[in-house]
């Protein structure tokens, strides 16, 4: 790879110092990547301990509140992170559970039939007379209707 990388920067192409050095191409497309993608991921060590610092202060900020200070101090990173970070340091909080809701289909569930029924209007646009609708009750133990009406107005 060191042969490669040297022949190119004297001026060969890269598909012809991979043939000489016996390094595939690919290989070295993908080595630029990843270096490149690694210094991406550099983030300064004063950002770092800014988030640390923020953390501290704020305990009960999320990532996305710390990640908002930071911006209004003229600190740029990505949302994610400051996720990363913070939970590198153990910082993050944990994601919120929505406690006290409760399960209601055991409430409204039919029997039998004809204990729990269901309407529906149905908007049908037509040609002739416009918007007409179609207004339907069903029994949600049969899924059979209850009975319907068609009607060319909506309001009766």
């Amino acid at each position: 790879m060191i042969f490669c990388r040297m022949l190119i920067s004297r001026g060969f192409g890269v598909k012809k110092a991979s043939v000489l050095s016996g390094v595939p191409k690919s290989t070295y497309y993908n080595r630029l990547l990843i270096k490149e993608m690694e210094s991406r991921r550099y983030i300064p060590e004063k950002d770092v301990k800014k988030i640390v610092e923020l953390c501290s202060i704020r305990t009960t900020y999320g990532y996305r509140r710390i990640w908002a200070l930071l911006r209004r101090e003229g600190i740029n990173h990505n949302p994610k992170t400051v996720l990363r970070i913070m939970k590198g340091y153990n910082l993050a909080l944990k994601k919120n559970v929505h406690k006290g809701r409760q399960k209601r289909e055991k409430l409204y569930r039919a029997r039998g039939p004809e204990q729990l029924w269901e309407a529906d209007i149905t908007y049908i646009p037509t040609v002739e007379e416009g918007m007409t609708c179609l207004f339907n009750v069903k029994d949600c133990f049969t899924k059979k209707w209850v009975g319907y009406e068609y009607s060319r107005t909506c309001n009766r």
